[in-house]
């Protein structure tokens, strides 16, 4: 498995598919978006004391070793 890329929100999508918003330490947040390349994530609003979120692009590669 291969490094898994943060991407801040409004960030420009560097390829189509799938994104996760993960916690710092990746756990899920329940929220995912599609984004085409060159598209921009969505912002995103939280409360001062939950951290910094980021957004993942989930492949079917690095999702099934993630719930395995």
């Amino acid at each position: 498995m291969g490094p898994i890329f943060r991407h801040e929100p409004e960030a420009v999508a560097p390829a189509d598919g799938m994104y996760v918003l993960v916690g710092h330490f990746g756990e899920g947040t329940n929220f995912a978006v599609w984004c085409d390349k060159g598209e921009r994530l969505p912002a995103v609003q939280i409360a001062a004391d939950i951290g910094p979120l980021w957004f993942v692009h989930v492949s079917e590669t690095n999702e099934t070793a993630r719930v395995a």
